[in-house]
């Protein structure tokens, strides 16, 4: 079952507030972000049709950074490619979404892959908007479900589908298990929070909520519509989801005026 919560959220405007670095002459679709350029990909045979997959929102989530809270990304040099998605969070192998996955591959997206690894902390953006001229465009923000145990931002297609009606579609992959959502004394002593155990959504939150992200916003050569335009999509699979949107929602309307 899915539901949309409508909200203002600030990794829209990173994801659509790309500076096109481009000249006419050149066909990738690269950009410019607080963390470095992106090299992107098409979707389809329309110039139009771009996206950026696999775009880091936080540093992988490893070693020392593991069962803590999502980390800043370290800036890169040069163009960073962005025409796979990142890894999915490891999980236990189910056989029917094996199958899914493998006629995702052959039927739908030519570009799909499908891995795991603990570094797994990147969004995905379709657009058709991004060229100069463009119209405002409505932003969806997908968060897959799987009960906080399993689940990727790439098992539903929708992308190219969406940004054709003129949506910015962005997708997310975070933290699952254990590594999310492990809640242990010893970690909660460790913690500057006091608390352990919702890694996956302060995941969730970072990747909405990137404070970095409002600092583009006056440079944005895509602007956005009003915040009733840009929703917040996410599956349900267990009630705890009600809770976690309810304190987004809250952090939505509790954020400092710019």
């Amino acid at each position: 079952m899915r539901s949309g919560l409508r909200l203002w959220s600030p990794i829209a405007i990173l994801c659509v507030s790309f500076t096109p670095a481009q000249t006419q002459t050149d066909s990738r679709p690269l950009v410019t972000i607080d963390s470095g350029a992106l090299e992107g990909a098409h979707f389809g045979t329309a110039p139009n049709e771009v996206m950026f997959l696999g775009i880091p929102y936080a540093s992988p989530p490893t070693g020392e950074r593991r069962w803590k809270p999502p980390q800043p990304v370290v800036k890169w040099q040069g163009a960073r490619k962005a025409n796979s998605y990142g890894a999915a969070c490891p999980q236990a192998e189910d056989p029917k979404d094996k199958a899914s996955r493998q006629e995702l591959a052959e039927t739908f997206e030519a570009y799909f892959t499908y891995r795991t690894n603990e570094d797994c902390l990147y969004l995905n953006v379709w657009t058709t908007s991004l060229h100069a001229g463009a119209k405002k465009p409505p932003v969806m923000f997908w968060i897959h479900g799987g009960g906080n145990v399993s689940g990727a931002s790439q098992v539903v297609p929708m992308g190219p589908a969406l940004a054709r009606k003129g949506v910015v579609l962005v997708s997310i992959n975070y933290r699952l298990g254990a590594l999310g959502f492990l809640a242990h004394p010893a970690l909660t002593a460790e913690s500057t929070y006091h608390s352990s155990g919702n890694y996956g959504i302060l995941d969730q939150i970072a990747a909405l909520h990137k404070d970095w992200a409002l600092k583009i916003l006056h440079k944005a050569s895509v602007a956005l519509q009003e915040p009733a335009s840009n929703r917040v999509d996410y599956q349900f699979r267990g009630t705890d989801e009600f809770e976690w949107v309810y304190c987004l929602q809250r952090i939505s309307e509790e954020r400092p005026k710019q």
